[in-house]
């Protein structure tokens, strides 16, 4: 209807031709579109399948592309050649099935503390009832550990110790709130934690694939957080959609394209990544020489008589 009326109003106050197509069927009528053209593709979350497929076939095609849409960042407009927002606050007349739980993916590169303020940037975009929180290892020092988790707080995003993860999810799941909870991602696993091998900035490396457990269990949408430092103190964040489903990854997937993407960023502006210190201590030699695998499960060899 949105089109129809965009027809309309082209036509009669700009007298341009305009066609008006159902998404869905666009890109399987052979339409006739070239470098003569725009295509306009009108979609709320920026994310419906035909929408984006139809988007697709019209830049295939040579036209200029333009997306209306309301939430920024989303496929369409990233991928169209001009975005207009509509600004149009939360979806929140959808049924809660359609609300995804994310989990971001990010590493130890640049500040990462700035997660924490994720709230002020996309309050406006979601649901009223998400929460939204991130990971943190609580401190020994009482004292600093209050003075982190207060700083972190100002902006109205919980911190998670790690071992609630899952019990903070199930809760809110539970009550019917979706969650986007940020991760950080690259750290070293420990011996009993080690699953999973990955050749990393050209290293043999051990990877924490316990995220990878969660998302899947709790069939979480996962969203890559690329960061780029433009100076101090100004960051630019695209969120890269991994996938919505999970569930239809093969075992490690989800952690391989992390660690893809997570060397993309770090070889664009290494001197920001702030973990390449200690990463590689546990080598492959040593887990074969102490460890072996049982049943799934990582345990220390017997010495042999």
């Amino acid at each position: 209807y949105a089109g129809l009326a965009g027809k309309v109003a082209f036509e009669r106050l700009a007298k341009i031709p305009v066609m008006a197509n159902v998404a869905s069927e666009f890109r399987y009528s052979d339409p006739i579109v070239d470098s003569h053209d725009v295509c306009v593709v009108i979609s709320q979350s920026g994310e419906t399948a035909d929408t984006v497929a139809a988007l697709r076939e019209a830049k295939a095609r040579g036209a200029t592309t333009v997306a209306i849409v309301n939430v920024l960042a989303s496929t369409a407009a990233r991928e169209a050649d001009h975005v207009i927002y509509t600004w149009a606050g939360p979806e929140i007349a959808v049924a809660t099935t359609k609300a995804y739980s994310i989990a971001l993916l990010l590493g130890h590169y640049g500040n990462w503390e700035w997660v924490s303020s994720l709230v002020l940037w996309v309050r406006p975009l979601i649901t009223n009832n998400t929460v939204m929180g991130q990971i943190y290892h609580p401190l020994e020092n009482e004292v600093i550990d209050r003075v982190v988790l207060k700083t972190r707080g100002r902006m109205k995003s919980d911190s998670v110790s790690m071992k609630e993860t899952l019990r903070w999810i199930l809760g809110n799941k539970r009550e019917g709130r979706p969650t986007i909870l940020g991760y950080i991602n690259d750290q070293v696993p420990t011996w009993h934690n080690i699953h999973h091998w990955l050749t990393f900035l050209n290293q043999e490396t051990p990877v924490f694939t316990g995220i990878e457990r969660i998302v899947h269990s709790q069939n979480q949408a996962v969203v890559y957080v690329d960061v780029k430092k433009l100076k101090r103190g100004h960051y630019d964040c695209e969120f890269q959609v991994i996938t919505r489903d999970p569930s239809s990854m093969g075992e490690f997937e989800l952690t391989d394209i992390f660690f893809s993407r997570m060397e993309q960023t770090i070889n664009r502006a290494p001197q920001y990544w702030l973990w390449s210190h200690n990463r590689w201590k546990r080598t492959r030699e040593e887990f074969d020489r102490r460890f072996k695998v049982v049943n799934g499960r990582v345990v220390e060899k017997t010495p042999e008589a």
